[in-house]
Parts: C-alpha cells; structure tokens; sequence
C-alpha cells in the first residue's frame, strides 16, 4: 500500500502549481487590449461561465455562455447578443453596472466583460454586513429600473433578482446582466430553457404562466414583469430567503402564481424591516393585471420616502 500512497502523494505535488498553466489572454474588440484570465470558470450559471480576470490593472469578470452547436453557428444569435450589448452601451446610470466591452476569447462567440465588485450579490453583502442600510440599497435597484423603464425606448432588464445586483467597493447597489438572461425572449437561444424556466420560476411575474394576462400579445418580458420580480427582490433581501420558500415549485406551483398567488407576508417578530409600508411596495409590485402594478418610477420614490422616514426616526445614523 505504500508505494501506491507514495505515487499519489507525487501526482497531487505535481498538480499543484496547476494554475499557471490555467491562464489564458483575451483581447478587448474595442482597443485589442489584452486580458489575462482563469480559463476555470470561478462561478456559473445554469447558461453561462464566469471567469475572472485583470485589463489595465483592474480586476474584470468575462462571461462565456454555453452553447449547443446549433446556437453558435446561427447569425440570429451574434445579432440577439450585440442588440442587447449595444443598449447596455448606451446606459449612464449610478446604479447601473458599467459596460468595459467585448473579449474574443476561446468561446465561440464574443464575451460579455464588466467589472469584479469584491462584495459579491447583495445577499452575500448582507450576510457580512448585517447593519447595511437595505432601503439605500433598494432604492438604488428601483432607480436603476426606473431610469431603463423611462428611456425614449424602455430598456428591460429581463431577470431582477439577488444574484444580479451586485455591491460595489462603497456599499452601492448596482444591477447586473443587463438583458443576459431574459426568459423567454433571449435565454432560450443561449440555454436550456426548460432548466432556467424553472430556477428563474419563483421571480417570474403571472403572465409567463397564464397567457390570458398577456398584454397585447406581448409574450416575453416587459416593464411590468421587471416591476413584478423587483418585489419579489424585495422579499429576497429582506428574509435572506427566495421567494416562495415554503414551496418546492413545481408546475403546480407556477399554475397558482398564474392565478395571483403570492408569497406570503413575513413574521413581523423575525422580520421587523419589512414594515406595513414596505409590505405594501412588494404587493403592489405583484398585482395580478400587469397594467395594475405600481411604475418604477414611483417606487423609486416610495423608497426615497422611506429612506426620509428612517432618518427621521434614527438621525443618529444607527
């Protein structure tokens, strides 16, 4: 038994200094700068692979998506990407993540680069500052939203959760992924469909279920389906928990959302934060008929109320 112990105490030696030779260069299409990046993924979603990487000295995330082979070969899918980069592009907004741009890398279509926040998701921010101020927070995400919904052309974001709004080094709210993930109308060219149905079901407005709350034939995502999962935001980072929790969701379960049903409120003992007021912003985020739902717009400015309100309860900061 030893020898063999021996030989595989060698071949672990002989893998650790791995890494280097894990490294691989991309080039930016912009200027052809380079960036120097793990080619193992450092975290994954169920359509994409996300590596981090260094451009000019800056630490920067490169996206890859995984395509079948059908996908990579289709023009339908290069244009489907650049539409929606090209409109990220354009966005000038604090709370908004910035575009760096485009890397030719080893995947078969180019990839989305922006930069790496160290904070991580807003859940993983919380977690290690359980002080944060959630409403600051919050109110960021719904002026983001808010300024996307209220462009010459609306901008839809397509999947508002946790895992995409991002904190950046001075505790600031930005949402992520832009259009990236956008069920049905972009994801089903760079996924498998039916897996991102169902981990993106319990954030999914009604009308993905039931089709006679479709508004003018409008099958895909929309301001109000963006307004609808930034309640359902609402509920994830006040309880640290994903919606509908007390539910495995399946089918079934999707039907229910489709006839109106929706999480249910909080204990008030264990979660003090959401408030009658703040409960009220998640459910009119999650009416039925997309038309009767609340606008971004004022929800930004319900959460700035609330903002004023907390300060005048606590003006000592604490």
């Amino acid at each position: 038994m030893a020898p063999k112990v021996h030989f595989l105490r060698e071949k672990q030696e002989q893998r650790k200094p791995r890494t280097q030779w894990t490294m691989c260069v991309a080039y930016l299409q912009e200027d052809g700068s380079e960036i120097v990046y793990d080619r193992i993924p450092s975290f994954t979603k169920v359509e994409t692979d996300s590596h981090i990487g260094f451009h000019q000295n800056h630490r920067v995330v490169i996206r890859n998506w995984r395509l079948c082979r059908d996908d990579y070969r289709s023009p339908d899918t290069i244009k489907l990407l650049m539409r929606e980069v090209n409109e990220w592009k354009q966005f000038r907004h604090r709370h908004i993540v910035k575009f760096v741009g485009l890397a030719d890398t080893l995947a078969y279509i180019p990839s989305i680069v922006y930069p790496y926040y160290k904070n991580g998701n807003i859940l993983q921010y919380l977690e290690k500052n359980p002080r944060a101020d959630v409403l600051r927070l919050l109110h960021g995400v719904a002026s983001a939203l808010a300024y996307m919904h209220t462009r010459e052309v609306p901008a839809i974001h397509g999947s508002v959760k946790s895992t995409n709004v991002l904190i950046d080094d001075t505790g600031e709210a930005l949402l992520n992924d832009y259009g990236m993930t956008r069920v049905p109308d972009f994801a089903i060219h760079f996924a498998r469909p039916t897996n991102l149905v169902f981990q993106e079901a319990r954030w999914l407005a009604p009308e993905f279920f039931n089709y006679e709350l479709v508004q003018n034939d409008r099958m895909g995502s929309t301001p109000e389906t963006d307004t609808y999962s930034f309640g359902m935001l609402c509920l994830e980072v006040y309880t640290g928990q994903k919606p509908f929790a007390e539910r495995r969701f399946h089918a079934d379960d999707m039907l229910d959302v489709g006839r109106g049903a929706h999480p249910l409120r909080p204990n008030p003992d264990k979660y003090p934060l959401v408030t009658d007021d703040i409960w009220d912003i998640m459910q009119a985020c999650w009416q039925l008929k997309p038309e009767n739902r609340v606008k971004m717009p004022v929800v930004k400015e319900l959460f700035a109320l609330q903002r004023i309100m907390q300060a005048i309860e606590t003006p000592s900061g604490k």
